[in-house]
């Protein structure tokens, strides 16, 4: 003897009426969702979590190394999903930068340190602009000889700004327009 069963869950005010394309559905007008809570400590390591994590997996980071906020595994790492944070600083001298000053408003002639990054750093992002006078030139370099695009330093004039990703140990600049390379 063998059965098929097919299922859908619905939690809330309205039960009698699911979405046909949920396998869940939570509705409440005056209500939460509260998904798991665990201290992750690496973006690359599952752990707190064990055996083989399916990509997808979603998680609520407290109390771990990393940044707090909402991970999902996508098979080889944790990710955090973007918040609309930023903690915006201002910086008119030279100076490194610490992996929280996440939005820099510089001027003058100074030279802005990206902080040292690992692996467990991929995706940290600091956007730096230039908010100084027409002469003023901010320029941006690795900690520890970290590259920016394979390269040194990256320079902002007046006004312009750019976002500074973590890859590897090294920073890329977010949406760069690559020239190509010659024949």
């Amino acid at each position: 003897m063998s059965a098929q069963l097919i299922g859908q869950v619905k939690i809330g005010n309205n039960p009698n009426t699911i979405d046909a394309n949920s396998l869940l559905e939570l509705e409440s007008t005056n209500k939460g969702f509260l998904p798991p809570r665990v201290a992750l400590n690496s973006t690359t390591s599952v752990s707190p979590l064990t055996g083989t994590v399916p990509a997808g997996m979603l998680v609520y980071s407290t109390g771990g190394t990393l940044t707090d906020g909402f991970y999902y595994w996508n098979g080889t790492s944790w990710r955090l999903i973007a918040t609309s944070e930023l903690n915006s600083v201002t910086k008119t001298a030279t100076t490194t930068l610490t992996k929280a000053e996440t939005f820099v408003l510089a001027s003058n002639d100074i030279t802005l340190t990206l902080p040292a990054v690992t692996a467990s750093d991929n995706g940290l992002s600091i956007t730096i602009k230039n908010v100084g006078t027409h002469t003023d030139l901010v320029t941006i370099v690795g900690d520890g000889g970290a590259t920016i695009d394979g390269i040194a330093n990256a320079k902002l004039t007046r006004y312009v700004g750019q976002t500074f990703v973590a890859a590897g140990g090294n920073w890329v600049i977010k949406g760069k327009k690559l020239l190509p390379k010659p024949a």
